[in-house]
């Protein structure tokens, strides 16, 4: 019988596919299908607008390029109407207007410094701005001035609209309807406010729903550290309700954040309300963070070994997270694609695991000494470890991945494997003749396998052309980088991998422990979430089933008792 994991790849290879297999036959209708099916993008909190600012500038920069490995069609609407600006994005934005600053409700910046914002809702209610002065980027962005290879903003962002290259349609701006501080913490405020904000937003997702001739799906990034946790689900379950036909992959974008005591309860219910409702309503979602650890008072981020960022500045953490958000998003907007969004999730959820995480690395820049070329460097290690997880819990040796999607950007022929492969390193691989032919593809193809050797594994390996920009407003978070981008000499070559492990059981079980210690009873806030006992015994052995099935040797005992 032939495995699942040879049925994703032979697509992409030579091995011998069931040729009445319902899952190969779905992806090839997939394929016959048109790749200019649209997706719509949406951004939910504060944060998670920072990861979107870093992606769309980086899209931008793409569109007026000549690449064409990308179909800017499926994130883009065009206008004719227009000479500077041709193409609009398909997003909304969803965010406090606090954290707009020189950004106008429009979607477009502020001809002033001083500037009032008139809302209508049953009253006409006038929110005062603070005077903003423009920055030097949003100055030269205003005035159409081109931008420098380089500059260093990390002074002068304190939010998202501080670093936009772009424009935004009126209708990509959701605000909410107060202006929150602190009290906007937990998820049934959250709630709450999306249902006084239902109509906006139906308003909006019709328009951007209608202007699509084939609506694929949704991408997602949403913050689940506060009340957008709660606006976030609500957003999901509609979708999942008016478009059960269409997939939606959910980006769950944790910041570097400090936490205080009295606020842990809503951490830790954020956490378990946003997995519980994602099982529910998303096709898969993934969890990315710099942090250690979901349950750190403080900030603790793990050091990673191709960046030097400040773990302070979201300016700076949300580039990290968005440069991996947009390199394992590649596969499906790709002009030539071989699978949609919809196969991705399926491939990384191995059929029901809908909990993802992430992982990055520049596997040429790890090389110290003699230079080695990519096929030197995988055959001396037995795993990817030069890819740095970002999910949030420390990474378990011995748990091997469920399902993995792996993507290769930007690499130069002479830098994939050498002219000649030695006998020797044949022999150390167990061939008896070169198999590459210079194909990124047959490479990571084979050292997946090799890595991963067991049947259950599905798995899928891309190559792409496009290559990871770091120019401004990027952050200077890469080593050497003012010496190497004018000179071009930076090797960039770009690993990540979208996956589910046996080792997210450690998250799960750490969230099953926080919520038993809850007392219903001493924490009032508790029942700002519309928690009851019955309740929290349903949330609790959800999170035990989930953490079951991504490690069914441990018992639910185990689970429960574990310290």
């Amino acid at each position: 019988m032939i495995s699942s994991k040879y049925l994703f790849k032979g697509l992409n290879s030579n091995k011998v596919v069931a040729p009445c297999c319902s899952l190969v036959s779905h992806i090839y209708f997939k394929l016959k299908m048109s790749s200019n099916e649209e997706i719509i993008t949406l951004q939910l909190g504060n944060y998670s607008n920072f990861v979107g600012t870093h992606y769309w500038n980086n899209q931008f920069k793409r569109l007026y390029s000549k690449n064409d490995e990308i179909n800017h069609l499926k994130l883009y609407r065009e206008i004719s109407s227009t000479r500077n600006n041709e193409y609009q994005p398909r997003v909304i934005c969803f965010d406090s207007r606090n954290n707009l600053k020189t950004l106008k409700q429009d979607g477009g910046f502020s001809t002033k410094n001083n500037e009032d914002i008139y809302m209508q809702d049953d009253e006409l209610s006038i929110f005062e701005q603070t005077a903003w002065n423009k920055n030097e980027l949003t100055t030269k962005v205003t005035q159409n001035q081109a931008l420098p290879e380089q500059m260093n903003l990390d002074n002068v962002v304190t939010t998202w609209s501080d670093f936009m290259t772009y424009k935004l349609h009126p209708n990509s701006m959701q605000l909410l309807s107060n202006q929150f501080t602190d009290e906007f913490n937990y998820f049934g405020c959250g709630e709450r406010e999306y249902l006084q904000l239902f109509d906006e937003v139906e308003d909006k997702l019709h328009y951007w729903i209608e202007e699509c001739n084939s609506l694929e799906g949704f991408q997602v990034m949403l913050d689940m550290h506060d009340g957008f946790s709660g606006l976030s689900c609500k957003m999901l379950e509609q979708l999942c309700d008016d478009y059960e036909k269409k997939s939606s992959l959910a980006f769950i974008n944790w910041p570097s954040l400090v936490v205080k005591k009295e606020h842990s309860i809503y951490r830790t219910l954020n956490i378990a309300l946003t997995i519980q409702n994602l099982c529910k309503f998303s096709t898969s979602f993934t969890l990315q963070s710099l942090q250690k650890s979901l349950f750190d008072d403080v900030i603790n981020t793990r050091e990673l070994s191709c960046f030097e960022y400040k773990a302070n500045l979201p300016y700076h953490t949300s580039a990290i997270l968005s440069s991996v958000f947009d390199s394992v998003t590649l596969p499906w907007r790709q002009t030539k694609r071989s699978l949609s969004l919809t196969d991705m999730c399926h491939c990384v959820s191995n059929g029901k695991l809908k909990l993802s995480g992430t992982a990055f690395g520049f596997p040429l820049r790890n090389v110290t000494g003699e230079s080695k070329n990519l096929l030197e460097i995988l055959s001396s290690t037995d795993d990817f470890s030069f890819l740095d997880s970002l999910f949030p819990v420390k990474n378990t040796a011995n748990d091997k991945n469920l399902g993995q999607c792996y993507i290769l950007q930007d690499i130069l022929p002479n830098r994939l494997q050498p002219d000649h492969i030695s006998n020797s390193l044949l022999q150390r691989l167990g061939l008896n003749n070169n198999i590459f032919c210079n194909n990124p593809v047959t490479v990571i193809d084979y050292f997946t396998e090799r890595f991963s050797p067991c049947e259950d594994t599905i798995s899928k390996c891309f190559y792409a052309k496009t290559a990871m920009d770091i120019k401004t407003p990027y952050p200077n978070i890469l080593p050497n980088t003012n010496e190497d981008i004018s000179t071009n000499t930076t090797e960039n070559t770009v690993m990540s991998s979208i996956y589910t492990s046996k080792y997210f059981y450690v998250l799960l079980h750490d969230l099953v422990m926080k919520l038993r210690r809850v007392n219903l009873h001493k924490y009032a806030a508790v029942e700002e979430f519309g928690l009851d006992k019955e309740s929290m015994e349903e949330l609790i052995e959800d999170m035990i089933s989930l953490a079951k099935e991504y490690d069914p040797h441990r018992s639910v005992d185990e689970v429960d008792d574990e310290e």
